[in-house]
């Protein structure tokens, strides 16, 4: 599902929209992890984009930045998912229940190209969302979160009852 939507109208022609889809997480241990998001672009013309991605640690420092490679959008309103970048973090800050460590990806839409080592000539649109970096194990009957053996608890129960549905006699809680 989209995590963050955003859509920005230039002129009466151009019209493009970009949304993040989807985040990857690899976490390769507590020293490495990569992130690798991917991303849909909308537009009602054909428009040749680059998406530049920033990713900054809990404290707000940039920890990593990427671009990716030119991509052409075919208008008339089909999403063009616009993956092949990855974000390194050096030791990252692993997001727990203890410790509910964020970081912010931002994701800015440019078109035009870039010349000269030169940013993109014109910035669309740029979207902001928050990510957690940690590992999850679920083998057996056992739940790990960054390696750590965590108890979940819980319990089922549903405010409705077959063909009763919400209106539940308390007789029928007896069952339950």
């Amino acid at each position: 599902g989209t995590v963050t939507e955003s859509q920005v109208c230039l002129s009466v022609s151009l019209c493009v929209s970009l949304s993040l889809c989807l985040c990857l997480i690899h976490l390769y241990s507590t020293e490495q992890a990569v992130v690798a998001p991917s991303a849909e672009v909308v537009a009602q013309e054909d428009v040749s984009i680059t998406i530049q991605y920033t990713l900054e640690d809990p404290a707000g420092t940039v920890v990593a930045h990427a671009t990716t490679l030119p991509t052409h959008v075919r208008g008339g309103g089909e999403p063009t998912v616009v993956r092949g970048v990855k974000l390194q973090v050096s030791n990252p800050q692993l997001w727990s229940v203890q410790e509910p460590h964020l970081y912010r990806l931002c994701a800015t839409l440019h078109t035009g190209t870039a010349t000269d080592g030169q940013l993109p000539l014109v910035s669309l649109d740029s979207l902001n969302t928050t990510i957690g970096l940690r590992s999850i194990d679920w083998s057996g009957k056992h739940f790990k979160l960054n390696g750590k053996e965590v108890h979940v608890r819980g319990f089922s129960h549903h405010s409705d009852f077959g063909a009763v549905g919400g209106a539940v006699p308390d007789r029928i809680n007896v069952f339950r």
